[in-house]
């Protein structure tokens, strides 16, 4: 039996031709329109978590940076991709360039960390999306190098953030640790990359707005 997802093919071209020739597409196809047509969902199911794969293996096609498309799909719409999977329902359509500056902005960098910055997490009136955003990123690696006043109180903003997080943000945030990018955090959670920076972003607007109520 052919293996279904041939690392060896590189292209979407390739790969879609071994799609093709692999799965068995009619089988697949009506085993979709049942479940959507009794009203389930196919979010969790091993033939959701197999269309998801299956969309991984042609995203992960070395072409994919030229902004091709996907012909063929295996879903009925664009209205029942999203309203069915998980990771369509919370895409967020974007250019690569635009995906390229939110993962330039979603790593940490130790050289933006000064004394100014830290005080500026402490005066809500002055913080911006950013600071909250760089502050998660860090996963509060930084603290080591300041004072254990400033160390207790950056553990009082981490706990503020935390306390207004739903479930699935607190688990998307206590993934950074310093080291690990936006795309590896979507790799773990396994979700798009974009849901990734949509909860991030979600999180830093709930946040500054918490804070700023504070007052």
């Amino acid at each position: 039996m052919a293996e279904i997802f041939n690392k060896n093919k590189k292209t979407i071209i390739e790969r879609g031709k071994h799609i093709k020739n692999t799965i068995d597409q009619i089988e697949i196809n009506k085993n979709v329109r049942k479940m959507i047509d009794n009203g389930n969902s196919l979010e969790g199911t091993p033939l959701g978590e197999h269309l998801d794969n299956i969309t991984n293996y042609f995203l992960e096609s070395q072409d994919i940076k030229s902004g091709r498309r996907i012909e063929e799909t295996y879903y009925r719409s664009e209205r029942d991709y999203r309203n069915n999977f998980a990771i369509g329902r919370n895409a967020v359509n974007m250019t690569n360039n635009e995906l390229e500056t939110i993962e330039s902005n979603s790593k940490f960098d130790s050289s933006n960390i000064d004394i100014n910055y830290i005080k500026r997490l402490f005066n809500p009136e002055k913080l911006s999306e950013d600071d909250i955003r760089r502050f998660i990123v860090s996963g509060c690696n930084y603290t080591r190098t300041v004072s254990d006043d400033i160390r207790g109180g950056i553990s009082w903003l981490w706990g503020e953030i935390m306390s207004n997080c739903t479930d699935r943000e607190k688990e998307i945030v206590k993934m950074f640790d310093g080291k690990t990018s936006a795309k590896e955090v979507a790799i773990k959670s396994q979700t798009s990359f974009q849901n990734v920076y949509k909860i991030l972003k979600n999180v830093c607007k709930k946040s500054i707005k918490w804070l700023n109520n504070q007052k």
